[in-house]
């Protein structure tokens, strides 16, 4: 029963979690570099010492979905159902697609305010508070969740120097 309940928990589990080490750390490569790396690239990038290394954390990328083979080499990609597919990157910035959304809201609230000072509606206003509410929840945690990965990372980066 327990071993069930453990196995359905990890199909639920963010793919990003399931990388660790070197594996993460080649995906993390990948993700910096837009275009297409080969074998030997990421072997000498990494400073591996063997092609088979790369070879390697490749094929367990690949059946996780994080890597695709092109003709000119591997690329990264976002696997669906992953934290990495709930954010926007710009400019260097990572920042929660969600996050957006909740700017939408907050100036729809404030437009509503100026618009309708003189006859606001309770239960319209609170509404719009609601919802920027939820937004902002729902957004922090995936901003608190994304901020757990990269200081994971960085922290296996350190030690690794």
């Amino acid at each position: 029963m327990l071993r069930k309940a453990r196995q359905v928990s990890m199909k639920h589990r963010d793919p990003l979690i399931e990388l660790s080490g070197s594996s993460l750390d080649v995906y993390m490569l990948l993700l910096r570099h837009k275009e297409p790396l080969s074998i030997r690239e990421i072997q000498r990038m990494m400073g591996f010492k063997s092609p088979n290394s790369v070879r390697h954390h490749l094929e367990r990328l690949s059946s996780l979905g994080f890597v695709e083979k092109t003709r000119y080499g591997y690329v990264a990609v976002k696997p669906r159902g992953s934290i990495l597919d709930l954010i926007f990157e710009f400019k260097g910035l990572v920042v929660p697609r969600q996050f957006f959304t909740l700017l939408v809201t907050i100036f729809l609230t404030i437009g509503y305010v100026i618009l309708f000072s003189n006859m606001i509606n309770v239960y319209v206003l609170s509404s719009f508070i609601a919802i920027n509410i939820l937004l902002l929840n729902d957004t922090l945690k995936i901003y608190n969740r994304l901020k757990n990965i990269i200081k994971h990372y960085r922290s296996r980066q350190h030690l690794r120097n």
